[in-house]
């Protein structure tokens, strides 16, 4: 689980990706609506599906992923 900004959920998504297994979840949170699709597509590339979008009452999202 990770509550940080874009950029850096974005520099860390191959290292997340070598650390996790297939079947593996993962939740990011403390993204803003406008980059939200940007940073779930960066994951998306390395094999993770996205699960769900939960947009807050805010600009704030939170993405669930699964990786194949």
């Amino acid at each position: 689980m990770a509550n940080i900004g874009a950029g850096e959920l974005r520099r860390i998504a191959s290292f997340c990706t070598g650390l996790a297994k297939p079947g593996s979840r993962l939740i990011l949170s403390g993204l803003v609506d406008w980059a939200s699709d940007e940073v779930t597509a960066g994951y998306t590339a390395l094999g993770w599906t996205l699960v769900e979008r939960v947009q807050g009452a805010t600009e704030w999202v939170t993405v669930a992923l699964s990786l194949a």
